[in-house]
């Protein structure tokens, strides 16, 4: 919240409307994972098998973006972060549709980057079960529900942003273009690089 209210204040005097939002992290199967880890917790001499469950639950994570539209919003994201933090923490606060679609009132959600849940789709070409997902998300959010592309030269990039227009020309779910900036300034990278290393518990002489 410090943060956001800093943003909004310099915003304000650059003149410059401010957004508020967020880039949570999906994970559709959030409540067994869970229950996972929680029995893993208690087993004392471990269990091959949930440790096998854990693997593959966890890395159903996938990117997702939420932005406030009106004040309801803005109060409705920060219940979804501040449950993703509580009751979904492993390795990354976790949020699970459920709970978005609970708090949806005042939110704008756009399928973010290439991590996001779009991707399955794209890399198994599978346009049907893609249309399912955005039929059910257009469910729940309307016109508030968007299809993100972004522009950068990596082939898997460009290979997914035909798959995201495709689906655009089956569903008319309206296309926003964005981008992973994460700094501003050219320089700015190491310092970027510093928080990963911290963020990732990593050494410089590891990268």
């Amino acid at each position: 919240i410090q943060g956001w209210m800093q943003y909004y204040t310099e915003a304000k005097k650059a003149g410059i409307k401010p957004i508020f939002g967020i880039e949570t992290y999906v994970n559709p199967n959030r409540v067994q994972l869970m229950e996972v880890l929680h029995k893993i917790k208690n087993t004392k001499n471990g269990d091959s098998e949930l440790n096998k469950q854990r693997d593959e639950l966890s890395q159903q994570r996938m990117h997702l973006i939420l932005i406030a539209k009106n004040i309801t919003g803005f109060y409705n994201i920060l219940q979804i972060a501040n449950d993703a933090y509580i009751n979904g923490f492993y390795s990354r606060q976790l949020t699970d549709y459920e709970t978005i679609f609970k708090y949806k009132e005042g939110i704008i959600v756009t399928t973010a980057c290439i991590g996001g849940p779009i991707r399955e789709f794209s890399d198994k070409n599978d346009l049907k079960s893609a249309i399912a997902f955005v039929e059910q998300m257009q469910l729940q959010f309307g016109d508030d529900f968007y299809l993100e592309v972004q522009v950068n030269e990596m082939p898997e990039q460009k290979k997914y942003n035909s798959f995201v227009v495709k689906l655009h020309e089956a569903t008319k779910v309206k296309l926003l273009c964005g981008i992973d900036s994460h700094y501003v300034n050219k320089e700015d990278n190491i310092v970027h690089q510093d928080l990963l290393l911290v963020q990732n518990k990593n050494k410089a002489k590891d990268i």
